[in-house]
Parts: C-alpha cells; structure tokens; sequence
C-alpha cells in the first residue's frame, strides 16, 4: 500500500518528537535516594555528567522523608534483597526540593572513594536549606562510592551511596577540554583517533591518523 506522503511527514515528525523527549529524559539529573528513619537523603553531582580531571561537587540533599518516600525505600529494599535492582532509587531534577533539614554541615561527614582511591570532603551549605555541597575532582574514571556518616539531629547515619558513573575526559571535544583548564599537550582523544597541535595557535585537534597526515601535509597541524 503506497503511503501518502502528508502521512509520511506527520510519522516522521512524530518519530523525530519522541526522538527528542528520550534524549531530554535521557539527559536527566541522576540522583539517588534513600531514606533513614525520618529523613530522606538524596545525592548526586552538581555538574552531569561528571568528567574524570574536571573540578565537581557531590551534592547532597537532606529533607523530611515523607510516607510515601518510605514507601518506594522499602519497596527498593525488597526488590534489592530479590537482588533485581541497586538499593538506592534514581530521581529527578532537584527543582522540586522543599522542607530542606539545614545546619547540617558539620555533623555529616562524607568519604568518596574511586578506582580504590578515598578523599574525606567537607560539606559546605548553600543558600537552600538542606542543600550542601562538596568540592571533588574525580581523578579517574569510574564507579564512585560515597559513604555519608555521622548525624541527623538524633538520627545516626552510615549510609553507601553510588552517583553516577564518571566519564572518560575524551568524552569532551578537545576546545571544550581546554575551556576547562586542560592543557593543549594534556588532551585526551576517544579510541581510535590520534592528538595533533594546531600550528601557530596553542590549541589541540583529535583526528583519525589519516585526516591527521592530510592536515600536515597541508601545514595545519603537527604531531604531539
């Protein structure tokens, strides 16, 4: 059966929409939650994707755990102990955040740990009550693990939770990489592509080992 193409256009429109959506959705802040006691915890980074080498900060989020919080806690408990998901749930955008518990910063105290590395970070609050902050490089790439200890008001926590996974620095373009602070020299290329200087300017081009060997020929580039 021949499709008319006014049909055709609206499918195609349609199909590029949905496109769109899951790539937003897909983009989405990847929080965890828990809950002890009273209080639900929730953690994630400032800036996501968190990239290896770039100065971040995990941001932890503190409020009152309301009923049907606990609820998806234990329902995440049950599901962990049948062993089908991790224990901690991904949330949203923390746009949302109300009922935030503040003045927490000195009685929590926060160890991250990655590729077998751990760093002790001071939690900082923020203007938003219950919204703290602390400053963390990822130096590798990786599973993170961060342990939250300590108290909230009489409520002892000693907690694992597990961010989102660092990425590779390659995931950046080279410019980008630069705009961060890296060094031209410094760059790091995805698989299969190779680092080339640009001449005259203090910059840095990633290329496959052919396009690189046209572009000095032609006097644009030369090896790092």
């Amino acid at each position: 059966m021949k499709t008319h193409p006014k049909y055709f256009t609206a499918l195609t429109m349609s199909l590029f929409a949905l496109v769109i959506v899951s790539m937003s959705f897909g983009n989405a802040y990847a929080h965890k939650m828990d809950v002890v006691g009273d209080y639900k915890i929730e953690i994630g980074w400032d800036e996501e994707p968190p990239i290896q080498g770039i100065d971040n900060s995990i941001e932890v989020v503190i409020t009152h755990a309301t009923a049907e919080d606990k609820k998806q806690a234990e329902e995440m408990d049950a599901m962990m102990n049948m062993g089908s998901m991790d224990h901690q749930m991904d949330m949203g955008s923390m746009d949302n955040h109300q009922g935030g518990i503040p003045g927490l910063e000195n009685t929590l105290h926060i160890i991250v740990t990655l590729s077998g590395n751990s760093k002790t970070i001071p939690l900082t609050a923020t203007d938003v009550g219950g919204i703290y902050l602390g400053k963390f490089t990822p130096i590798s790439a990786g599973y993170p693990v961060v342990n939250i200890s300590g108290m909230i008001h009489d409520t002892k926590v000693d907690l694992d939770m597990h961010p989102e996974e660092v990425e590779l620095l390659s995931l950046l373009s080279p410019l980008k990489q630069i705009s961060h602070g890296i060094a031209p020299s410094d760059v790091q290329c995805k698989e299969g592509l190779e680092l080339f200087m640009r001449l005259n300017e203090d910059s840095a081009i990633c290329a496959s080992s052919d396009l690189g060997q046209r572009l000095m020929e032609l006097g644009v580039v030369d090896y790092y």
